[in-house]
């Protein structure tokens, strides 16, 4: 049901009935008997925090509010009774909806005691306290939450920070915030009216008020909240935040200053920084910013909402540079590199060699580009005068909040930058002719050696080992070329463990032989370990003078490696194999479509998919060449296969369309999403097919379990292999034996039937019905045709099949003068039928 969000009555479709909405704290939905909202017939009420959190209520119903901005109804504490001058706290109550003018002109009222108040409503607690407060007069905001860790805000309180006591509004706790010299806050909250018996004391410093945490309270400090709200583990989330300080309080927001070199302030800017402070000034008109000149400058300044990784609520980010390369920098409070609540500024700069003045136009920067950054800046605005020089290593750069920290409290991104790499060739010869034993690529954010591989000259790099240099966007492509029909090996360090972004490669020539190392007095070579291998061609790499290890990296599987020290954290390490006649996969697999005539149309048979050394894309994905050895129609592909039974050009998909098809996954070790060896994907039927090559077949055996037999002949007649699977193991997803899963996709539920009677001629009613799902069923549909067997026990049975078995019971059953019956279903797995079993309620039965 949706409603519209108002406390109008409205009557239903039938003009028989009504409802009618309140709103406030919570939402109570009110239905009556009549067309006027007169007789009410039921009621339901949902917290504000429930719908929030879109959380279910105690009727098993979620509600959910669209095209709504919260707001607060507002209690403002005075303590004369003209309720005159500047409160002494303010407490916001967030609420579904308020008419703001019920609240205009609201009197003066007494709390008891010697506290007065008055009531209203806004939409912006921190505008509303700044002006109630006035600009000379500091305060601080707390914020309440329902959820330790600050989610959706359940109280907001705004206290007068003036270092006396004031009491509470419930008129029996006080409270005393302060103010020190340095900026740091000090709030006490007592259990009494005159701030002598403390409850709880919350000291900030000024880096603290200005990123503020989100602090993890029971109830006890934070009862008010507690009383209304359901607070997770009996505790509430907080944070504290300063205002009055000659602008609108931050509450975490950023300020960001944005550089640009007109006065037009379009993108690409050349500079921007986000600075914490107490402060934060928006602009009316985010998407239409005011474009001021500086010294040697145009700037735009705005209040935003940052988030570790490089973005804003706004989009100011994004918007500034558009497409444009830019460099992030992260800074964090010592020991806290992460933690978005612990950021103190983001500097973000243009991603060229060029001079720029930097946000307080006395300054400069440049930065220097290669297989390091390096970062200048300067005491003036033309990069004449150096302050200070940081140099970063290009692999630490990452594209992602994920990346691993520098010096404990920095963070590098690179943004829409195309990484070049810096080859090494090493040869074993004086010419550098040949196949090169090494590759080294370095990650350059530019490169100056020469592109042209075959122009570049042949040196000597000492340890009887020769060398030449050269650049490329594309190390995959650039070792292919240089190995030619060798097979070799690819080595990639990533800067994060999640194999994302990659650093340095490697890639080694896959001969087996033993290797010099350039670098190292050391050698290299490659080996393969049939139980390990299990990824493309079951090649490992091994290194340290070429004396017999045991291979531990998998092949085209992201591997979690220590980054060492320094840099502290977790990398990645991915290996793949290319040549002897194709590019390396990176983890794709080749496919063969097997089709049954000549137009390659779907259904299809079968599709393979293997772990190669090579594998060839086609020029036209989505057209793909019907080719035939005269034995089997097939096509022919690379893809990057997803577990699960989806692949990125959409092989499966299409193959198959809408019939039923089986997914077999191949694995080293099952259920580790990298390890996948192979993937064989069958038409849901038990016909006879042969393989692409036409020297051989296979067959599905279709019931309670799944038995896949192949045949060493293309006629399914001289069986090699059997597999089987039991149909919970399918359901379930669960690993079988040999490290395989079984998947189904657009597979029809059927269920054999067992037609239980207690007259040897299967005749009347039966007392029982048994349905047992299976994949397939060979039984008659139509259970008059089936023979009548003994079962045992002076009992009888007719077997059938169905898809429905609770129409199949109606039928046999009956309906009306039939006797009545019931249905029991049995549970395998929470969500996998086991059996049905329909039977007749009666007292002799």
């Amino acid at each position: 049901m949706v409603y519209r969000l108002d406390e109008s009555c409205y009557p239903n479709a039938a003009g028989n009935a009504s409802h009618k909405l309140t709103l406030g704290r919570s939402l109570t939905i009110t239905t009556y008997t009549d067309a006027n909202c007169m007789s009410g017939a039921s009621e339901v009420t949902v917290n504000l925090s429930t719908i929030q959190s879109k959380r279910c209520t105690a009727d098993d119903k979620k509600g959910f509010l669209a095209n709504t901005k919260t707001s607060f109804s507002v209690v403002a504490v005075y303590e004369d009774s003209a309720c005159s001058g500047t409160p002494s706290q303010l407490t916001f109550t967030p609420t579904i909806w308020r008419d703001p003018l019920g609240a205009a002109n609201a009197p003066c009222q007494s709390l008891g005691g010697s506290l007065f108040s008055v009531s209203s409503c806004t939409q912006d607690y921190p505008a509303f306290a700044t002006t109630a407060f006035g600009a000379d007069n500091v305060f601080v905001i707390e914020e309440a939450f329902s959820k330790g860790y600050c989610d959706n805000v359940g109280f907001m309180t705004a206290y007068a920070a003036d270092g006396n006591c004031h009491t509470d509004l419930d008129g029996t706790t006080s409270f005393k915030a302060e103010l020190g010299t340095d900026i740091t806050l000090t709030l006490r909250t007592f259990f009494d009216s005159v701030c002598s018996d403390g409850r709880n004391t919350a000291a900030l410093t000024t880096d603290q008020l200005a990123s503020p945490m989100c602090r993890y309270e029971s109830c006890d400090i934070m009862p008010r909240l507690c009383s209304v709200e359901d607070c997770w583990w009996w505790g509430c989330g907080r944070k504290l935040s300063l205002g009055g300080l000659d602008g609108p309080p931050a509450l975490g927001r950023r300020t960001i200053v944005t550089l640009y070199g007109d006065s037009s302030c379009s993108s690409p800017a050349t500079t921007m920084t986000l600075t914490t402070e107490l402060t934060c000034t928006p602009q009316i008109d985010h998407y239409n910013p005011l474009c001021v000149q500086n010294e040697a400058a145009y700037s735009v300044s705005d209040c935003t909402q940052y988030y570790v990784g490089g973005w804003d609520d706004i989009g100011i980010i994004r918007d500034a540079f558009g497409d444009y390369p830019y460099l992030m920098v992260e800074k964090y409070m010592t020991g806290r590199c992460g933690d978005g609540d612990a950021i103190l500024n983001v500097k973000i700069f243009k991603l060229d060699e060029n001079c720029y003045p930097d946000t307080t136009g006395s300054g400069s920067h440049r930065l220097m580009l290669g297989y390091s950054v390096t970062i200048t800046t300067y005491s003036d605005v033309n990069c004449l005068n150096v302050s200070t020089i940081t140099t970063v290593d290009q692999s630490m750069f990452t594209t992602s909040a994920a990346g691993n920290c520098i010096d404990n409290d920095k963070k590098y991104y690179v943004v829409n930058a195309q990484t070049s790499f810096a080859s090494l060739a090493i040869y074993e010869d004086s010419s550098c002719s040949g196949s090169p034993s090494l590759i080294t690529f370095s990650p350059m954010l530019e490169c100056q050696e020469l592109t042209n591989y075959a122009n570049t000259t042949c040196h000597s790099t000492g340890n009887s080992l020769f060398a030449m240099t050269s650049c490329t966007t594309d190390f995959v492509a650039f070792a292919t070329t240089a190995f030619g029909n060798a097979p070799f090996m690819v080595d990639r360090y990533y800067p994060v463990s999640d194999c994302n972004s990659v650093g340095y490669v490697n890639v080694f020539s896959a001969d087996a032989f033993c290797h010099t190392n350039p670098v190292e007095t050391s050698s290299f070579s490659t080996c393969k370990d049939n139980y390990h291998g299990g990824g493309l061609g079951n090649d490992m790499l091994t290194s340290s003078y070429c004396m017999p290890e045991v291979c531990e990296i998998m092949n085209a599987m992201c591997s979690r490696q220590n980054c060492g020290s320094p840099p502290y954290g977790h990398c990645g390490r991915m290996i793949s194999v290319g040549g002897p006649s194709g590019t390396p996969p990176t983890g794709k697999l080749s496919s063969i479509t097997v089709f049954a005539d000549n137009s390659c149309s779907s259904p299809a048979v079968s599709v393979t998919l293997t772990s190669d050394t090579t594998c060839t894309s086609q020029s036209d994905h989505y057209e793909l060449p019907c080719t035939t050895d005269g034995k089997a129609y097939y096509t022919s592909e690379c893809t990057q296969y997803y577990t699960g039974g989806s692949d990125d050009r959409g092989i499966i998909s299409h193959a198959f369309g809408n019939s039923p098809y089986l997914v077999v996954e191949k694995y080293v070790w099952c259920g580790m999403v990298d390890t996948v060896t192979d993937v064989k994907v069958y038409r849901l039927d038990e016909n006879c097919y042969p393989n692409a090559a036409g020297n051989a077949s296979h067959k599905l055996t279709l019931g309670r379990k799944l038995t896949i037999t192949t045949y060493a002949d293309t006629n399914c007649m001289n069986a090699a292999s059997e597999v089987t699977a039991d149909r919970s193991t399918i359901l379930s997803k669960g690993c079988s034996a040999g490290d395989m899963k079984f998947l189904l996709f657009n597979a029809i539920p059927v269920f054999s039937v067992l037609a239980v009677y207690e007259d040897s001629t299967c005749s009347g009613t039966p007392s029982q019905l048994i349905f047992a799902p299976a994949i397939g069923c060979h039984d008659s549909p139509a259970i008059a045709n089936a023979p009548c067997k003994n079962i045992g026990n002076s009992v009888f049975a007719l077997s059938s099949c169905t898809q429905d078995y609770s129409a199949f019971g109606a039928s046999v059953f009956g309906t009306g003068r039939a006797p009545d019956y019931g249905i029991d279903i049995y549970h395998e797995h929470l969500h996998s039928i086991n059996n049905v079993i329909a039977s007749l309620l009666s007292t002799n039965k």
